[in-house]
């Protein structure tokens, strides 16, 4: 979701889950790991909202829940965790105005996660989710309805 508030400045609204967990198998069991993500962007817009073709940056931060959930082989004991992350988000797109107050609009957004999670068993590490990679580079394509013009 985006609001307008200046000509050319706006605030993006955004929500992110995992539809499937990730998952690995250790000879201590296995481990599954879905996350959530929940952030806000301040974006502005390179020409005039009312040009053609209009492309646009934007910085933000969100905040995403990591939840892993473990299931022991013996002689371990399965558990779950989860814990919350800081993540600086950056946004490049362009918009196409095909008629008056409809665009379609194609945005690239990255992430990226601060601290990362480490995730380990009694195994040893499995991996990391964030830092000091990018957790995500996400690519959308949609269709803005513009209320007002």
């Amino acid at each position: 979701m985006w609001i307008r508030v200046g000509p050319r400045l706006g605030v993006r609204v955004l929500g992110h889950t995992s539809l499937s967990a990730a998952e690995s198998t250790t000879s201590a069991g296995s481990i599954s790991l879905r996350s959530q993500v929940m952030g806000a962007l301040l974006g502005y817009s390179l020409l005039d909202p009312t040009e053609t073709w209009v492309p646009s940056v934007a910085l933000g931060f969100a905040a995403a829940h990591v939840a892993t959930t473990g299931t022991a082989a013996s002689p371990f004991e399965g558990t779950a965790a989860g814990a919350w992350y800081g993540e600086p988000l950056v946004e490049a797109g362009i918009a196409w105005a095909f008629a008056r107050g409809l665009r379609v609009r194609a945005d690239g957004l990255a992430s990226w996660a601060f601290p990362s999670a480490e995730i380990k068993t009694p195994a040893g590490t499995v991996g990391y989710w964030g830092a000091p990679g990018v957790t995500g580079v996400t690519g959308s394509i949609g269709l803005e309805v513009l209320w007002g013009e």
